[in-house]
């Protein structure tokens, strides 16, 4: 599972927000969800709290991308489920968005646009290199959580999407980026009206364009591509110049045509790669084990110089020394009780993290709550007011915003089955400062159950490595094994 780089939206949120939840993506519109604003409203409540952006820079929201490995057991229902989590964690409850799980991709998505401003002091989301990483940390916590794959490793793969790493049934391999531009450029052809909307489409899909004159150039910036790629008859054929996609988007009879000629082109290079004998597949890099015990005889280095493996011996007896330490303090001394202690600690953490998110999502209910119930209580008053005014229409038009804000926190109210009259603001702040000094504890007891995992997985391996006994077992394994184990106890 992976997150594309965060996209900046300076103009036409409306249609970015109508692209993502277009119902042919979402299951008829089922797949789809808001914190802050009303659906049908928000693009208008967005920008509402976007004039009252305190920051530079010109971005009226972002989108963020979430996908998941079509290897991952997952729904679209549990999809949209993790991608609210995910949005909450990564804006705080502090910034309006909107959710739309789409299944259109061949591996299910999350497509996520929030406010670059938030609705409590209308500061501007400031995105940069340390964000992107706790971005990533945020993801990869939920994916843990929920058992979804994550990228373990990102060496040389930092900043690309799932989809650049591999493609379904096929590790390891880099699909073609001319390709993959190809068959994103043909979605957007099919899908926009204008020129101008297909440019949209393709921002919205990751790509930054650059138009300049006769050329056209695309670059995948959402999975990390530092070149473009220009758009022209060389790098594809002549069916993709600009004269031509302008063609093809306003004559959509012209492009089914094409489209029809490709796929029978493509069915003939299938036919005759099946031809061809099976390339020999690669075998699957397995990962080093990350243990603190140094294996001498497979040390290049000790077998040139005998210094350098006596320093190794050494270092190894002291690793022996400290691993069995800390199985003395801990008064541990065979494996089942090894496992009944790390267990005892695992279930503390795994409990403690259940709270901390019960904490944060009620807090992110509560932030919901205040956002609607201020809109609801300044609007009230212009919203009546407007009902008797002489000239309503006008009255309206000069207090359009607030109406709107009003409107639509009381369709959030409805829906919730809230009565608006009996909420009181100081009560919903003082129960939210108390949340999170909760959560604030919880997070600090976490530290160190989180640092006294990492030390038995450690001293797991030690002691594996050096005595060559399992010091955990899975469920089912023979009872013999569990007799033998008993008869070698950790001295």
């Amino acid at each position: 599972m992976a997150i594309s780089k965060l996209k900046a939206i300076t103009s036409t949120l409306d249609k970015a927000i109508a692209y993502i939840t277009d119902p042919e993506k979402t299951d008829g519109g089922c797949l789809v969800d808001t914190f802050g604003c009303s659906l049908g409203t928000a693009d208008l409540e967005m920008l509402a709290t976007a004039k009252k952006g305190r920051g530079n820079g010109e971005r009226i929201a972002y989108h963020l991308i979430q996908s998941f490995s079509p290897e991952d057991d997952i729904t679209p229902e549990k999809a949209l489920e993790i991608g609210r989590e995910f949005a909450g964690k990564v804006t705080g409850g502090r910034y309006e968005f909107v959710l739309a799980t789409h299944m259109d991709k061949g591996h299910i998505h999350n497509h996520i646009i929030f406010n670059a401003s938030n609705f409590i002091d209308y500061k501007k989301y400031h995105h940069s290199v340390k964000d992107t990483y706790r971005i990533r940390n945020i993801n990869d916590e939920i994916c843990r959580q929920n058992h979804l794959s994550v990228i373990e490793n990102f060496s040389g793969n930092r900043g690309k999407s799932w989809y650049s790493c591999q493609q379904p049934g096929e590790k390891n391999r880099q699909p073609d980026k001319k390709q993959r531009l190809k068959n994103v450029m043909d979605q957007a052809i099919q899908k926009a009206e204008s020129y101008e909307e297909f440019l949209t489409i393709m921002e919205l899909e990751g790509y930054e364009y650059r138009d300049k004159g006769s050329s056209l150039s695309f670059k995948y910036t959402a999975g990390g591509d530092k070149n473009s790629i220009r758009v022209n008859e060389k790098n594809f054929n002549e069916y993709y110049t600009k004269e031509m996609i302008r063609k093809r988007i306003l004559d959509k009879e012209f492009d089914r045509h094409i489209a029809a000629r490709a796929e029978i082109a493509a069915e003939t290079v299938k036919e005759e790669k099946t031809k061809k004998p099976a390339a020999k597949k690669k075998t699957a890099h397995q990962e080093k084990r990350i243990n603190l015990m140094i294996d001498i005889s497979k040390n290049l280095k000790a077998k040139q110089s005998q210094a350098y493996e006596r320093a190794l011996v050494g270092a190894n007896i002291d690793t022996m020394a400290r691993t069995l330490n800390y199985l003395i303090q801990h008064q541990i001394q065979t494996p089942e009780e090894f496992q009944a202690y790390a267990s005892g600690i695992q279930t503390e953490y795994e409990w403690l993290k259940k709270d901390i998110r019960s904490q944060e999502e009620a807090m992110l209910e509560l932030s919901e709550k205040i956002k609607f119930t201020q809109g609801y209580q300044k609007g009230k008053a212009l919203f009546r007011a407007a009902l008797k005014a002489a000239d309503k229409k006008q009255f309206m038009k000069e207090h359009e915003e607030e109406i709107i804000l009003y409107k639509a926190a009381e369709m959030y109210f409805a829906k919730q089955g809230i009565d608006p009259a009996s909420l009181k603001l100081q009560e919903l702040f003082e129960e939210y400062r108390e949340r999170k000094q909760e959560k604030l504890s919880m997070q600090n007891a976490l530290k160190p159950l989180r640092q006294s995992l990492k030390e038995l997985k450690v001293v797991e391996q030690n002691i594996e490595e050096a005595l060559g006994i399992k010091m955990t077992e899975e469920d089912g394994q023979e009872e013999k094994k569990n007799d033998r184990r008993k008869d070698h106890p950790v001295r």
